[in-house]
């Protein structure tokens, strides 16, 4: 019962996406965690997503390594404040090793994806996004934007 709509250029509609589609405010939190969390923990939802979640896809963007980009959706009345020492970790800007999204919509967890690794991932358009946040932003952006179109393609030659 709803519209189907087709679209004639995703590489078109991706680009737009990178430059319309990020919120003008992002909660977000830098921290040290010991570890990457498991997806559910402490009442919380949690997925990969920036630059890490990109190398997880097989589309690196960048050559350092990156800091970890989690999108988190808590449990009414949790602050993003609490969030890192329910996970066993401190809140911490200079030695972060891990930067948290709040997700209230749950954006980042509909149409959240595995890895070969195992890991859980954000939505593909949610990881391109993820990668603003990122130093060098904007060429993140850009590099995943051809990876992906590239895989697209590879995988239509594939059918």
């Amino acid at each position: 019962r709803g519209t189907v709509r087709t679209v004639l250029d995703p590489a078109a509609l991706r680009r737009w996406l990178a430059h319309n589609g990020q919120p003008s405010r992002v909660r977000r939190l830098a921290c040290w965690l010991p570890d990457i969390p498991e997806p559910s923990v402490a009442g919380l939802q949690i997925v990969l997503t920036g630059a890490v979640a990109a190398d997880e896809l097989g589309m690196p963007v960048l050559t350092r390594r990156a800091r970890t980009l989690l999108r988190v959706k808590a449990p009414p009345g949790v602050d993003l404040n609490d969030i890192p020492s329910m996970l066993g970790g401190v809140r911490d800007e200079a030695g972060a090793n891990a930067l948290l999204i709040d997700d209230r919509s749950g954006l980042g967890w509909r149409e959240a994806q595995r890895s070969p690794s195992g890991a859980l991932l954000a939505p593909t358009s949610r990881v391109m996004l993820g990668l603003g946040l990122e130093p060098r932003g904007q060429g993140a952006v850009d590099a995943f934007l051809e990876l992906w179109g590239r895989a697209s393609y590879a995988a239509l030659a594939s059918r």
